[in-house]
């Protein structure tokens, strides 16, 4: 045989091993134990007397440290204007389970990337036929306490008001959006949060037995523990993902985690061990039996397994919520949106339904575009 010859029947062989080594390694489809199928069924069970719930929230940066089991926050407010990456929001919830139904009001303060400072109030709403959203800016030059109303502020300049109308259901993405306290922890921490619905980054809220049967279909392995205060440590993700604690008595998410297993082998089980944590929302209530928390605490801060040093302090989002009530009777008139005097609506409804009755039209026609002539 050639020498050249030889060489390449040796990286035949080799190339042969390789392949064949890498393919044995390949781990088999992950497929969803009995165990978990009945955590998710328990958990379904818990969330489904859950009719509609509301509540009036707070969120705003404070100072938290570690008291050996969660974050608590000490301390005054931050001003929103000094602590530029956490903004402050006021909102008022009304969300019904497994509905489109819904109505938010959100304000939001928070500087630009002009310098300027801005108080921005969004409502949204969607009674099961319509959806509307209203929005209004004000912003001024000099930086004004956020603590009092913006009309009182100096130098204020108002936008006018806009409004949009659409088909119900069709601006999903759009309250996900609009829930900037809550969209703001998705896509900054990568952990969504609201009662009692949770999702991750570029996912609509659902639920969390909707959130796991979603990881079920896609095949990805979810582990699951008890700890020793009888709660249930749910982990999925491979080597990032989420890591729940959920409380089964009172049936309720206590934490969320957002972390990787950066020594764990990626082609290996799922493990509890050698997890590295970046960010947490530790998830307060009341007593026992509450559904809707008093607070939530969302922290970005580097911690090894079980937990953090006692005593370690960061800044923090700090959610108090209040006003926090569910299973009420309620009319389609509690999710509709009056929009005020002077606001410019588009009515995105119209020109839908306008557009499904009307007969198909090419696709130059409908951009208006005129067709070249064939010669």
């Amino acid at each position: 045989m050639q020498p050249r010859a030889h060489l390449f029947h040796l990286l035949l062989i080799a190339c042969g091993l390789v392949c064949s080594t890498s393919h044995a390694e390949e781990p088999p489809a992950w497929e969803v134990t009995p165990e978990i199928s009945e955590l998710i069924e328990t958990i379904k069970r818990h969330e489904k007397p859950l009719a509609n719930y509301g509540y009036d929230v707070r969120s705003v940066a404070q100072h938290v440290v570690h008291d050996g089991r969660e974050w608590q926050p000490i301390g005054e407010e931050l001003d929103p204007f000094v602590q530029t990456q956490i903004p402050a929001y006021d909102a008022k919830i009304l969300w019904e389970v497994g509905s489109n139904r819904y109505h938010v009001h959100v304000n939001r303060f928070s500087i630009g990337s002009n310098g300027r400072f801005w108080h921005i109030s969004d409502k949204f709403s969607d009674d099961g036929e319509v959806f509307k959203k209203e929005s209004q800016h004000l912003s001024c030059n000099s930086k004004p306490d956020w603590t009092k109303p913006p009309t009182t502020w100096d130098g204020v300049a108002p936008s006018p008001p806009t409004g949009r109308i659409a088909v119900s259901g069709s601006e999903a993405a759009m309250i996900q959006n609009g829930l900037s306290f809550l969209e703001y922890p998705a896509s900054i921490y990568s952990i969504g949060w609201a009662t009692p619905h949770v999702y991750s980054l570029h996912e609509h809220p659902m639920t969390l037995s909707e959130l796991l049967e979603k990881r079920v279909a896609e095949k990805h392995e979810i582990i699951s523990q008890n700890t020793d205060d009888g709660r249930w440590d749910i982990h999925f993700g491979h080597p990032y993902g989420f890591r729940i604690l959920y409380a089964p008595a009172p049936g309720r998410v206590e934490q969320l985690t957002w972390g990787a297993c950066v020594e764990c082998d990626i082609k290996a089980p799922l493990t509890f061990k050698n997890m590295i944590y970046q960010r947490i929302a530790n998830i307060m209530y009341e007593d026992n039996k509450d559904r809707i928390p008093s607070r939530v605490v969302i922290v970005e801060a580097w911690g090894n397994s079980p937990g953090y040093q006692k005593g370690r302090k960061e800044v923090g989002q700090v959610l108090t919520l209040t006003t926090r009530r569910h299973n009420q009777e309620l009319k389609p008139e509690d999710f509709r949106i009056q929009f005020q005097p002077g606001t410019r609506v588009t009515d995105h409804e119209r020109e839908v339904k306008e557009r499904t009755r009307s007969p198909f039209r090419s696709l130059h026609e409908l951009l208006g575009i005129p067709q070249r002539q064939q010669p």
